[in-house]
């Protein structure tokens, strides 16, 4: 019900100059206007050019009234439609129009493709995806990144059909942040992870980099570390027990090891880590304890016991309206109930949980 007011008193702390009360990012851009004039988002959504760069960013939180549901996130729903979205268009094709505009970043909060990496979130999404007129629009102009945060964590997702590039970055607590470097024909992005207590140690450490090229005939892309390309069809997570790691040796991104609550899994402290070998990568490593590593007929296995623990610190990747599938290879010789993998709710909230377990040797979900 208050999100008018919220709007209104963000643009004013944060777009607005406090002493002349002009609107900070008021150029146009070309023939149009810097921001969508006429719409409840004319203080939040606004485009801005600096040096060989147009900056677009985005309010996606659309409501059409506090007590009306539109989808599946209650009254609030993320999209860009209506006049909000012919704005957007038209500010994007007189871009396109100026040779002296070498590159366009959009940025909106929400993610369009899925699957991200989530990290204390509550992992809302753009609706309809790459499907929605929102990123119909933004390949039809031949923007080059879309910017966007929400879920804490980071992911490079290329578009299936044209080479825009979704970059979800942290932000939060500064212990975790993309610096970006632009020239003309090239774009270089780097990924710093603190690494000591305080972001005021200034200690950190790079985990990834991104290169874009434009200067050929086809724009080259390549990334390493955590700004890796991500495949959304590749097998996501995975543990094969084949090695070991001390919690000190293999950080976890974006987990604060120095506060113990942070390791300690269901009572008991945590001080070692199995990696996933899938997409998701060594965010999603398994804080472990009191696992014994066997023989078995598939190489290395895990032995569990009632003392055992085995925990991604990271959330997902389910999420509501997305099949995924799950393979395991186990033996037990216990029978009543037996968990096999379980989510929780970061709130503790107890609903929205994934519970699958074994009743009696029947798998049940």
């Amino acid at each position: 019900r208050c999100q008018p007011q919220f709007r209104e008193i963000f643009s004013k702390e944060w777009n607005t100059d406090p002493e002349t009360g002009r609107f900070l990012y008021d150029e146009p851009i070309g023939n149009v206007a810097s921001r969508p004039l006429g719409t409840p988002f004319e203080g939040t959504s606004y485009a801005y050019r600096h040096k060989n760069v147009l900056f677009v960013t985005v309010d996606v939180f659309h409501q059409e009234d506090p007590s009306k549901v539109i989808g599946e996130t209650g009254t609030v729903t993320g999209t860009v439609v209506g006049k909000h979205l012919e704005w957007l268009d038209a500010v994007l094709a007189e871009a396109r129009k100026d040779e002296s505009i070498k590159h366009i970043f959009v940025q909106g909060h929400l993610p369009v493709i899925y699957p991200v990496r989530k990290v204390s979130s509550s992992g809302m999404l753009m609706d309809d995806r790459q499907n929605s007129e929102f990123w119909r629009t933004l390949r039809t102009h031949n923007v080059d990144i879309y910017f966007a945060g929400e879920v804490h964590a980071n992911t490079v997702t290329k578009d299936s059909q044209s080479g825009l590039l979704q970059i979800v970055s942290r932000g939060n607590f500064f212990d975790n942040f993309l610096t970006v470097d632009v020239q003309d024909e090239q774009i270089d992005i780097t990924l710093y992870d603190q690494t000591g207590e305080k972001a005021s140690d200034g200690q950190y450490r790079t985990i990834g980099s991104l290169w874009i090229d434009k200067s050929g005939a086809a724009t080259r892309i390549d990334g390493s570390g955590d700004l890796s390309l991500f495949d959304p069809e590749a097998r996501l997570v995975h543990f094969d027990f084949e090695e070991m790691h001390s919690l000190t040796e293999r950080p976890i991104a974006n987990m604060p090891t120095w506060r113990k609550q942070e390791t300690e899994v269901l009572g008991v402290r945590c001080d070692s880590v199995f990696l996933n070998t899938g997409a998701l990568g060594e965010q999603y490593n398994a804080l472990a304890a009191n696992i014994e590593r066997v023989d078995s007929r598939f190489g290395q296995a895990g032995l569990f016991n009632e003392s055992s623990r085995m925990a991604v610190w990271a959330m997902g990747p389910f999420q509501a309206g997305h099949a995924l599938s799950c393979s395991l290879w186990f033996k037990t010789q216990l029978s009543g109930n037996t968990v096999l993998i379980n989510t929780a709710s970061i709130w503790r909230k107890g609903a929205g949980f994934f519970n699958l377990h074994l009743n009696n040797g029947v798998p049940e979900v």
